[in-house]
């Protein structure tokens, strides 16, 4: 009897949180001290939290990676909740694919944007051909 391998979306699942992963590599590289502290589901994304020490002092950061294409204020509450204690020079940030609206974000929260994922035209696009960052890039940032 064939083994049921079940539906695809555990392999999107997997591709996108490889993504996020690299993403986090990224913005906390390790080779700067930072260290994973812990992982969990925070309402619609998953909050992630880094620590490091430099020269005596404790520092800690918290990422929020979110998939919305509007990003609401109830989620960056989520993000400054998690503030604790102790810790000296805490950072806040929120990973978004390109083209996502964070208006509601204010500071001190930090955006930055994922390079493999952008919205268009309402869908979510994962950006693997260059043809789709060019498109989504040119229709989604702010003129300067």
């Amino acid at each position: 009897m064939p083994r049921f391998l079940g539906n695809t979306m555990g392999s999107i699942r997997d591709t996108m949180h490889m993504f996020e992963i690299r993403d986090l590599h990224h913005l906390l590289p390790a080779h700067d001290g930072w260290e994973n502290r812990e992982k969990s589901s925070a309402g619609s994304g998953t909050l992630y939290r880094y620590s490091r020490t430099v020269r005596g002092n404790s520092e800690l950061a918290t990422v929020l990676v979110s998939y919305d294409e509007v990003v609401p204020a109830g989620t960056i509450s989520e993000v400054l909740r998690h503030e604790e204690n102790g810790w000296r020079n805490s950072r806040y940030f929120l990973l978004v694919p390109q083209g996502a609206d964070v208006s509601a974000v204010q500071a001190p929260v930090q955006v930055h944007f994922m390079p493999g994922f952008g919205f268009r035209d309402g869908k979510l696009v994962w950006l693997a051909r260059k043809k789709n960052a060019k498109k989504v890039i040119c229709e989604y940032l702010p003129a300067t």
